[in-house]
């Protein structure tokens, strides 16, 4: 019974091996093709490419992400109100967004 068992394991050892390797290869080919499709990316691609980043990015060259580039809620620092951060003015009281109490008030 015991050398059915270790037989058995040796087996399924085998097959992880096989798998692990297969994968290996696949991996490599995947990235060997990669490489060449990246290879015939011509200079002037690759100007357009990056003109095209130049152009949507914004001044001081650092990207916002999505959800900070204008939309979403924001909240009155007045009257804590929410409301949608594409509008200048609070809805509730008129205050307008980037308003600051004064400290003592």
């Amino acid at each position: 019974m015991l050398k059915d068992t270790s037989l058995l394991v040796l087996i399924i050892a085998a097959a992880g091996l096989v798998v692990n390797i297969i994968t290996l290869i696949v991996v490599i080919g995947v990235l060997k093709r990669f490489k060449k499709e990246a290879a015939k990316l011509d200079v002037g691609q690759a100007a357009a490419v990056e003109a095209t980043v130049q152009k949507e990015m914004p001044a001081g060259g650092q990207s916002k992400p999505a959800a900070a580039a204008g939309a979403g809620v924001v909240f009155c620092r007045n009257c804590g109100s929410p409301f949608d951060s594409s509008n200048a003015a609070c809805p509730q009281c008129n205050t307008p967004r980037g308003y600051r109490k004064e400290e003592g008030t």
